[in-house]
């Protein structure tokens, strides 16, 4: 558990050095829409406590910001983890973006369902968490971003209560 505290501080710092000395990603414009709409690609760690271990996790993800910065998205995440072990994530996000000196920094509630199976036996239960992510503008005339989601959840299928800590770059395109 420390070594899974310790990733996360590092990302979190690295997640926070890239927004004070970046290039803002696409502002939300609720007067046009543009930079409101995006959708992308996961790719990452999957890491699970409890002896499920660490594996490659995959995804998609899109979401709507409403306001300058309050939106709502949703992803599914994939992962296989050590022991023949997979999970699957189908998780709804409220999200908060920063829109002045930390631009391109959000904070976000997660709350979804996630799936563990082995050998064709499956548990499924509610998860929920929170995230912190970063996405940086590649150009400002190619609507494209990558940026690093950082998702902490929870979840407990059957009596055992999972911690999942699935660090993940992502490649959005804004509309």
């Amino acid at each position: 558990m420390t070594r899974k505290i310790n990733y996360f501080t590092g990302a979190l710092t690295l997640i926070l050095g890239l927004a004070l000395n970046s290039n803002p990603c696409f502002a939300a414009s609720t007067s046009t829409g543009q930079g409101s709409l995006f959708g992308g690609l996961l790719l990452g760690i999957a890491s699970v406590d409890n002896n499920v271990g660490t594996g490659i996790g995959f995804g998609v993800q899109g979401g709507y910001f409403f306001h300058d910065s309050w939106g709502v998205g949703a992803y599914y995440r994939n992962g296989n983890h050590d022991n023949s072990i997979n999970s699957n994530l189908f998780i709804g996000e409220f999200l908060y973006r920063f829109t002045s000196m930390l631009n391109g920094l959000q904070l976000g509630a997660n709350l979804g369902w996630a799936d563990f199976s082995a050998n064709g036996n499956g548990d499924g239960a509610l998860a929920f968490g929170g995230k912190v992510a970063f996405d940086y503008s590649i150009s400002q005339s190619i609507p494209l971003s990558i940026g690093l989601d950082v998702p902490i959840l929870f979840t407990e299928p059957g009596t055992t209560t999972f911690v999942l800590f699935a660090p993940q770059a992502t490649l959005r395109y804004w509309l």
